[in-house]
């Protein structure tokens, strides 16, 4: 392998390699890296799609002064080291150093091999990783795009620690871990966020007071995080000047009517408890959504009127309601639907009503 002194990329990715990732880890640390110090053109490293497993160390990375590096691997163009398959990934246009793994304290190694910045993007998706989240993320300085979800990540212990020197973090993708998150009513974090999903966390039964000086977030999965409640209006207000991508608060205890909010994407709403969808709310705020998902609530009456506005819908989930009267032609009129969902509900009226769209999907069994 030293003589492949030309080699840009190296992928080792679905492979099947298993194993506890501290063994793992000494393997790679004392066979791979000692052989890839010649490799002064390797741009990308990926081990992803294996089946590494075991707790992260709280050493997981380097907090030192480190030797100097070939220009190849300069802070002007990182390496990409991958070592799992991320649910998504940063934008092509900006340098990104990717320390991915089920194997993620081989970042504190790499950093030592090759003298690698702290890393703006790191991937440690869709593995088995568990035990705590270790605090020593918080040194990451230079953090804007962190992706940790799917794994078996579990504890009450996430803190302001965690997140004290993340200034620059703009993603952050946590979701479907068991983590709590315990930060001072007066915190505020030092980041500015883009995008947050938290799915699974526990956060309540409060809404996240820090969210409210987050004023730039525009896609949000705080979904089956225990908050419980009526929907707060400095929720709503505080992002009110932005245009939301998608909205994702389903499975938590909210009850009130549908909010007013201006969402272009998504919004999920369901496994809560709304009762009602007003149209004030709906007219004009509604008109550029996309997919709206309210199953599984407590909403009555008829379908709204205000919601044929939305003419940019191609997904409507009102299942599980307790709605009445007849289904409205013009919902099968709406010009982008393709998905209509109203089983469960005590709605009258034929398929024909509702279906002038032609590729339009209905599912409306389970009414009268």
């Amino acid at each position: 392998m030293g003589k492949l002194c030309n080699l840009e990329e190296f992928h080792l990715t679905s492979n099947n390699y298993e194993g506890n990732v501290s063994m793992v880890f000494e393997i790679l640390s004392s066979k791979i890296l000692d052989e890839m110090r010649g490799f002064k053109n390797l741009q990308s490293l990926s081990l992803s799609v294996n089946k590494f497993s075991g707790p992260m160390p709280m050493s997981i990375f380097g907090n030192g002064a480190l030797p100097e590096f070939p220009a190849s691997l300069s802070k002007s163009a990182p390496p990409q080291f991958s070592m799992n398959n991320p649910s998504a990934s940063a934008p092509n246009s900006r340098p990104v150093c990717q320390l991915c793994s089920k194997v993620g304290h081989i970042a504190s190694r790499c950093y030592q091999r090759f003298n690698l910045d702290f890393p703006e993007s790191l991937y440690i998706s869709s593995n088995k990783l568990s035990g705590s989240l270790p605090t020593s993320f918080g040194s990451l300085s230079n953090l804007e795009y962190l992706f940790i979800d799917s794994n078996n990540f579990k504890g009450d212990d996430v803190s302001e620690v965690h997140f004290a020197n993340l200034t620059k973090l703009k993603f952050i993708y946590a979701s479907r871990n068991k983590l709590s998150m315990k930060v001072g009513s007066k915190w505020v974090p030092p980041f500015s966020l883009e995008n947050i999903e938290l799915r699974n966390w526990n956060l309540g039964p409060h809404y996240p007071i820090w969210l409210k000086s987050r004023k730039d977030i525009s896609q949000i999965d705080i979904s089956n995080t225990g908050i419980l409640g009526v929907i707060l209006q400095w929720f709503w207000n505080n992002f009110f000047s932005n245009r939301f991508i998608t909205v994702d608060i389903s499975e938590n205890q909210i009850y009130g009517p549908v909010p007013r909010i201006p969402i272009s994407d998504m919004l999920d709403l369901s496994n809560n408890y709304l009762s009602d969808i007003e149209p004030e709310r709906t007219t004009g705020f509604l008109r550029n959504l996309e997919s709206l998902h309210l199953r599984n609530n407590n909403l009555v009456g008829e379908i709204p009127d205000s919601l044929k506005n939305c003419l940019a819908l191609s997904g409507l989930d009102l299942g599980l309601n307790k709605l009445v009267g007849t289904i409205p032609r013009w919902i099968g009129s709406l010009p982008s639907l393709g998905l209509l969902v109203l089983r469960s509900n005590n709605l009258t009226g034929t398929n024909y009503q509702v279906k002038s769209q032609k590729n339009l999907q209905v599912f409306k069994d389970y009414n009268r």
